[in-house]
């Protein structure tokens, strides 16, 4: 756990706008970003998030970085704290992003070639837990992607 930290720290010094590869460990965003998949990260201001952006971040938590999308943001005493969800997650994340755990936004999902700063995929912030569901949701999700080329 204190690698990540340390990949954390070393990710922060990039400069905003500035990009980087990470690999995605869990299955916590499928269907959308699977185990493996390699995200290409852009180092991004907090008031540059929006709602349904997915992004990393270091979890106090967790000790480790995490991808998840947005789904609220709040602004408290000229403070921005973000609330977050895995798209394959029943209920969303119980600790608020800060600034200073906010590493980027997922732009790029440079193995299935699927760009998130070009496209709007917030039809897939809901969650269905379901396994039938997950399925149609996997398969309308391909169809869709796969109906653009």
């Amino acid at each position: 756990m204190k690698l990540n930290k340390f990949v954390f720290k070393l990710l922060c010094k990039l400069k905003i706008g500035e990009k980087c590869l990470v690999h995605v460990p869990s299955d916590s965003m499928w269907p959308l970003i699977d185990i493996n998949d390699q995200l290409i990260i852009q180092k991004t201001n907090i008031g540059n998030i929006n709602k349904y952006d997915v992004i990393v971040f270091y979890s106090n938590e967790f000790k480790k970085l995490i991808v998840h999308r947005i789904t609220n943001i709040k602004k408290i005493d000229n403070n921005i704290q973000l609330t977050t969800k895995g798209d394959n997650n029943p209920q969303k994340d119980k600790e608020f992003i800060k600034k200073e755990n906010l590493l980027g936004k997922v732009i790029w999902i440079k193995n299935k070639k699927i760009r998130l700063d070009k496209y709007n995929y917030s039809w897939l912030s809901f969650s269905l837990n379901n396994e039938i569901f997950r399925k149609i949701k996997q398969k309308l999700f391909y169809f869709i992607y796969n109906s653009r080329f």
